[in-house]
């Protein structure tokens, strides 16, 4: 744990502040929840000091630490084991919720990028259309000739914009998608 969240908190506490507004405060400066939450939860509970210890009758403290071959070191020890089986349950947690969306960032940059050959096409498409028209200004034709077949490759134009809007709007929805899913996740974690 950060010895200076720690430290913070443990100063937070003795000048009186309530352990939900020092949580609040340092989630806001950029600490994780889960972080703060355990680094508060080690200061009041196993801290010398700590909240949970002054409010404990003196008689069973001392049973606590002297009696029945239970002493300071066997109950660091262990409080230090449960941590430890904590922290490796996070951490196994937060990297399947993490390997699941990195498939779905893999599977949306993958998207994104046939989306993008699509629309380069579609452009190129768009391009080629624009050539035309100017081809048929050139023309010596009849006005009327000229009208109608400009008609046509504005007509072709107006669809290929059209398709190009599409893909747009999937890859948006797309993006959308991602970013309700991610967040679902995080609010899923907290």
């Amino acid at each position: 744990m950060d010895q200076k969240l720690i430290d913070y908190i443990k100063n937070g506490l003795e000048k009186g502040y309530r352990p939900d507004h020092i949580r609040e405060i340092l989630i806001r400066h950029g600490h994780q929840p889960r972080s703060v939450d355990n680094a508060i939860n080690f200061v009041r509970y196993y801290t010398p000091g700590s909240a949970a210890e002054t409010k404990a009758p003196q008689k069973l403290q001392k049973k606590w630490i002297k009696g029945k071959g239970l002493n300071k070191t066997a109950v660091a020890t262990g409080v230090l084991v449960i941590l430890l089986v904590i922290s490796i349950l996070t951490v196994s947690l937060f990297s399947s919720k993490n390997d699941r969306i990195t498939g779905l960032t893999v599977q949306l940059e993958e998207e994104e990028q046939k989306q993008s050959a699509s629309l380069s096409q579609l452009e190129q498409k768009k391009s080629q259309i624009e050539e035309q028209i100017r081809m048929i200004d050139s023309l010596e034709i009849s006005v009327e000739e000229k009208q109608r077949l400009v008609a046509e490759q504005l007509r072709k134009l107006d669809q290929v914009n059209e398709q190009i809007e599409q893909e747009r709007q999937q890859t948006r929805d797309l993006l959308l998608e991602q970013a309700n899913y991610i967040l679902n996740k995080q609010q899923d974690t907290q």
